[in-house]
């Protein structure tokens, strides 16, 4: 079991984490509520870990970031809610949030 994870994380690294988190912002909302949970909390884990390659992957990724707040928001989850803060913040003024016009202010 060990070598399987080892294996799923190198294969997992390879893939950029701008990628992986507009895949994760993308299924999670179809995912039964406990599976999402667990997506959620990886998801939100794993971009932390790698959150200068979430600032690499643009505003793109910022707005995934952003995407990944609202939904654990919205699952009521407030540990989530609060690592999706710590995120936002690890991106610092980069992740603003804007709206469709694109002259929204940071919350």
């Amino acid at each position: 079991l060990a070598a399987a994870a080892a294996a799923h994380a190198r294969v997992t690294r390879i893939t950029p984490m701008a990628d992986r988190l507009h895949t994760l912002v993308e299924r999670v909302p179809r995912l039964p509520p406990r599976l999402r949970a667990l997506a959620m909390r990886d998801g939100v884990h794993e971009a932390l870990e790698r959150c200068s390659e979430v600032r690499a992957g643009g505003t793109a990724a910022a707005a995934d970031a952003w995407r990944l707040a609202v939904l654990a928001a919205e699952a009521g989850d407030v540990e989530q809610t609060a690592r999706a803060g710590e995120l936002l913040a690890a991106l610092g003024p980069f992740a603003r949030e804007e709206d469709d016009g694109g002259g929204g202010d940071a919350p």
